[in-house]
C-alpha cells in the first residue's frame, strides 16, 4: 500500500519558482517516515540521509527489512542522476534550468521508462510517461511504489497504470505512453488527469483517471520543490498540504462490437499534527463508493 505521506503530501514533484530546480533545500529537513495502517504496527518507510544542504541518500524499507538505497549525485548543487543499489538508476535533463526528461535504466543500460515535461511558464502543465517493457511494468508495481519512482508519480497514477495493465487486451502495446496533465490554484494543484488510449482494427481501449483537490491546510509541505521523482508523482508537488481530495476513474473496452465499462469513485481526507508549519503526523482516510473504509497514518521526523 502506498505510503500516506507521500501520497497525502508528495502527489508528484515540481519546483515553482525561481531558483534552479533540481535544488530541494528546505528549511526543515526530513529525518525518517514511519507509516501505520488501520492499528497495524507501525512500519518504517526511509530514512533521510543529508550532506549539509544536499540530499545524498535514501535507505528504504519493506516492513522491517531494509530494501535498497537511492544515492543522489549533483553538478553544481543540481541533481543529475539517482543511483539504485541494485544497480538501476535515473538521469535527469534540463532545458534552461527546468527539468526536460527524465530516464529510467536498468543494470545494462537499457532504457525502462522515460518521462518528458512541458510547462506552462515556470509550471509543470503535462507529462508524457512512456514505459518500454511490458513484462517490467507487469511484474514491477511493487518496486513502482516506492523510491524515486513513487516521488515522480502519485499512489494514484501508479493504481492507474496497474488497472490499465491488468484490463488493456493489448499486452504487446510498447511502448506504451501516458498522458498527464495539471492544472492549478497559485502554488497547489487543483485537478491531475491522466489519459490513456490504443485501438487497432477490431478494438479500442480508453482509460482516464482524475484527482480532484478540493481543499489544502494553510501550512507547509516538506516535500514542495522536492526534485525527487516517486509517491510523490510528478515534479508537482503542492506548496500546502491537501485535506480532501477526490479521485474518479473510468474505462472504456470495445472489441468486436462488445462494450465493457468501468466507473471508480472514492474520496480521501486528511488530518495533520504540525511541529510548528510542518506536519509531523498525517491520517488519511480513504471511503470508496461501497463506503469501505481504509486509514492510513504516517509519521515524519526532522532533523
Amino acid at each position: 500500500m502506498k505510503k500516506l505521506f507521500l501520497l497525502c503530501m508528495a502527489l508528484c514533484l515540481l519546483f515553482l519558482g525561481c531558483e534552479k530546480e533540481g535544488v530541494y533545500n528546505p528549511s526543515k529537513k526530513i529525518k525518517r517516515i514511519s507509516y501505520q495502517e488501520n492499528n497495524g504496527p507501525k512500519y518504517p518507510d526511509s530514512e533521510w540521509s543529508w550532506e549539509k544542504n544536499l540530499l545524498k541518500k535514501i535507505q528504504y524499507f519493506n516492513g522491517f527489512t531494509y530494501s535498497y538505497d537511492a544515492r543522489y549525485s549533483y553538478e553544481k548543487n543540481q541533481l543529475v542522476k539517482v543511483e539504485e543499489s541494485n544497480g538501476w538508476f535515473w538521469k535527469v535533463s534540463y532545458n534552461s534550468n527546468l527539468y526536460d526528461k527524465v530516464e529510467y535504466f536498468d543494470t545494462k543500460g537499457t532504457i525502462q521508462i522515460t518521462v518528458k515535461f512541458t510547462y506552462d511558464k515556470t509550471k509543470v502543465s503535462r507529462m508524457d510517461i512512456t514505459f518500454y517493457d511490458y513484462d517490467d511494468i507487469y511484474k514491477n508495481f511493487t518496486s513502482l511504489q516506492g523510491g524515486f519512482m513513487s516521488n515522480l508519480l502519485s499512489k494514484e497514477l501508479i493504481q492507474s497504470f496497474e488497472r490499465i495493465v491488468l484490463k488493456s487486451k493489448n499486452k504487446a502495446a510498447i511502448p506504451t505512453t501516458y498522458k498527464v496533465t495539471y492544472t492549478y490554484n497559485k502554488d497547489n494543484i487543483k485537478e491531475q488527469v491522466m489519459e490513456y488510449n490504443e485501438s487497432d482494427e477490431d478494438s479500442s481501449f480508453s482509460y482516464k483517471s482524475t484527482v480532484k483537490y478540493e481543499k489544502y491546510d494553510n501550512k507547509l509541505n516538506p516535500m514542495y520543490r522536492f526534485y525527487q521523482m516517486g509517491e510523490g508523482i510528478g515534479f508537482v508537488s503542492p506548496k500546502n498540504n491537501p485535506l480532501e481530495v477526490i479521485v474518479e476513474t473510468y474505462f472504456n473496452y470495445v472489441y468486436f462490437g462488445e462494450v465493457e465499462t468501468d466507473f471508480e469513485r472514492y474520496t480521501i481526507s486528511c488530518d495533520y499534527s504540525y511541529d510548528g508549519q510542518f506536519p509531523t503526523e498525517a491520517v488519511e482516510t480513504q471511503r470508496n463508493s461501497e463506503g469501505n473504509i481504509l486509514r492510513l497514518t504516517t509519521f515524519i521526523d526532522y532533523q
